[in-house]
Formats: structure tokens, C-alpha cells, sequence
């Protein structure tokens, strides 16, 4: 679930400024390859951040 939530923002908050530097720029493919990257090391950040807060808080004992 938490991987969504962050996904979400960081989608609406990535699209804007693209959106913002294709329009200075008029180099959309360049600007939208380099905002998926982004999106991807955000998404996966907070992918591994909530599965170790996961683990950590949820260990159960063998």
C-alpha cells in the first residue's frame, strides 16, 4: 500500500514538472526518459523502505 501512495504523488508532482520542462525545453523525449527514471528509483526506494519497515516491525518468532 505504501508503495502506491508515494506512487501516486510522485506521479502527479513528476508529470508537472515535465510537463513545465517540455514546455521551456521542446525536448519531451529526453525530459519524459529521464522523469520515468526517476520515477522508477522513487517507486523502488520506497518499495524496499516499507519491506524492511515490514519485516522489522512485523518478525515473528519461530
Amino acid at each position: 500500500m505504501g508503495t502506491s501512495i508515494v506512487g501516486a504523488i510522485a506521479a502527479e508532482e513528476l508529470t508537472a514538472v515535465a510537463n513545465n520542462l517540455v514546455m521551456q525545453t521542446f525536448r519531451s523525449f529526453e525530459v519524459y526518459i529521464v522523469i520515468a527514471v526517476i520515477y522508477f528509483a522513487v517507486v523502488q526506494a520506497a518499495s524496499l523502505l516499507f519491506a524492511g519497515v515490514g519485516r522489522l516491525l512485523f518478525r515473528w518468532k519461530v
